[in-house]
C-alpha cells in the first residue's frame, strides 16, 4: 500500500480547520444520557471561534541538530539560516512519501522565503498547498530511494542538485538542491548545509513515527522523576499519577483540531470513569508550549484559552526539561496518548489520533483489564 505525503497531508488538514470551535468527533456520543450535567462540545469552545494562527508559525523550528535516524541523516543549518528561521523570513516544511508502513521513498525539508503579507496571513480559509505554492523558494535537502534521481527537478522543484553522499546500506542518496532565481545570499547560506550520514533506524509509522521523527528511548518503561507546571503555573511532578488506578496521557499540540475537539471528549470521559468509582486520571501535554529556545507564550496562551473553554478538570501540562525521561521524544503524529500506572510505568503502546468518548472508553477497560491481569 502506498502512503502518500502523509505529514504533509495531515499537516495541512491541521491547518486548514485551524483552532476552532470543538465538535464531538462522535455526535452520537455527545448526546449520552449524561450530557444534560455537562455542557456539549459546541458549548463549551464556541461556536466558529478561531484562536490565533498564522502557518508561517506552523513550519518545522530552528535548532542546533537535527537527527533523523529514520533516513540515516543529520542535518547542521548555518547559523544565518536558522536565524532567518526565528524571525519567520524562512519557512521550512518536509514533504514526504511512504512505499509502506516501513519503507521511505523520499523525505524533504523545503526551505522557501516568504513576503510580509505571507508573514502576516492568519485565520482558518487557507488551503496549505496553496499557500506553501506561493512562497518563494529557496532549496531543498532531501534523501531518495537510489533509483529516483530522474525526478528530483519534479519532487523538489528545483534544477540545480547537488549530491551530498549515499547511505550506508545503499538504499538512499542525498541531495541539496537549489531553486532557480532563488535569492543569492539565502541560497548560499542553505549550501553550507553539513549534513552527516549515520546508520539508519528502522522505521514504523503505525507506531506514529515519520521519516523526520526522533527515535525514542529503546525499551523505555517508565516516565521517571519529573517536576513542570501547568499553563495556570501550578506545578506537578511524577506523584500526580498515585491518585489514580490508571492514568491517560494525551500529547498533543494547540494547532491540531482533532486534539482541539478531542478534549470536551476526554472531560467527559474522565466524568464518566468518576461515576463508577473508578480513578481515571487524564494529563494532557502541550507540546507545543515549550520549543528548543525556550517557552512558546503565543501556545500557553492558546491552550489556556482551550483549558477553560473545553472544560477540562485535568492539567494541561507544560513538557518537563527531560521530557518525561524521554518518552515526549519523537513525537510527530498527534495527537498520542499512552497509559501509565500509579507509578508511573508505561503500560501501553502508543494511540495515535484523535478518538470519541466511547472508542477511548473501550481501551480504557481493556487497559484496565490488563492491568489487574498483571497484579
Amino acid at each position: 500500500m502506498k502512503i502518500n505525503k502523509i505529514l504533509a497531508a495531515v499537516t495541512a488538514l491541521m491547518l486548514m480547520v485551524t483552532i476552532m470551535s470543538g465538535c464531538s468527533s462522535n455526535p452520537q456520543d455527545s448526546q449520552s444520557d449524561d450530557i444534560s450535567q455537562s455542557q456539549d462540545s459546541d458549548a463549551l469552545m464556541g461556536e466558529n471561534e478561531i484562536v490565533s494562527f498564522r502557518p508561517v508559525d506552523c513550519g518545522v523550528q530552528g535548532q542546533e541538530l537535527y537527527e533523523y535516524p529514520f533516513i540515516g541523516m543529520n542535518l547542521k543549518l548555518s547559523a544565518q539560516i536558522l536565524k532567518k528561521m526565528e524571525s519567520r523570513d524562512v519557512f521550512v516544511y518536509t514533504d514526504e512519501n511512504y512505499i509502506d508502513a516501513t519503507t521511505v521513498e523520499y523525505a524533504i525539508l523545503k526551505f522557501s522565503a516568504p513576503n510580509e503579507e505571507q508573514k502576516a496571513l492568519e485565520g482558518m480559509d487557507i488551503d496549505i498547498f496553496s499557500w506553501e505554492d506561493s512562497l518563494e523558494k529557496i532549496g531543498s535537502i532531501g534523501a531518495y530511494r537510489k533509483d529516483m534521481q530522474s525526478k528530483l527537478d519534479e519532487l523538489t522543484g528545483c534544477r540545480a542538485h547537488k549530491k551530498l553522499g549515499a547511505s550506508k546500506d545503499g538504499m538512499y542518496e542525498y541531495y541539496l538542491s537549489t531553486a532557480e532565481g532563488a535569492n543569492t545570499e539565502l541560497a548560499a547560506e542553505l549550501g553550507k548545509s553539513v549534513v552527516t550520514i549515520v546508520e539508519r533506524h528502522e522505521l514504523n509509522t503505525d507506531l506514529g513515527y515519520t521519516a523526520f521523527s526522533t527515535d525514542r528511548i529503546q525499551g523505555l518503561s517508565n516516565v521517571g522523576k519529573f517536576t513542570t507546571k501547568d499553563v495556570l503555573n501550578r506545578q506537578y511532578t511524577q506523584d500526580m499519577f498515585k491518585d489514580y488506578d490508571i492514568t491517560l496521557v494525551n500529547a498533543f499540540t494547540t494547532w491540531c483540531s482533532p486534539c482541539v475537539q478531542e478534549m470536551p471528549e476526554l472531560e467527559e470521559l474522565r466524568r464518566e470513569y468518576e461515576k463508577k468509582n473508578i480513578k481515571l486520571g487524564i494529563v494532557a501535554v502541550v507540546l507545543d508550549a515549550k520549543t528548543t529556545s525556550g517557552l512558546d507564550e503565543g501556545a500557553i496562551e492558546r491552550a489556556k484559552a482551550l483549558y477553560q473553554k473545553s472544560g477540562a478538570q485535568f492539567p494541561f501540562l507544560i513538557p518537563d526539561d527531560g521530557n518525561m525521561n524521554g518518552r515526549l521524544v519523537g513525537i510527530e503524529s498527534v495527537p498520542e496518548s499512552f497509559f501509565v500506572d500509579k507509578s508511573g510505568n508505561i503500560i501501553s503502546d502508543p494511540y495515535v489520533g484523535a478518538r470519541s468518548k466511547s472508542e477511548w472508553s473501550e481501551l480504557v477497560d481493556s487497559e484496565l483489564a490488563k492491568l489487574k491481569g498483571g497484579n
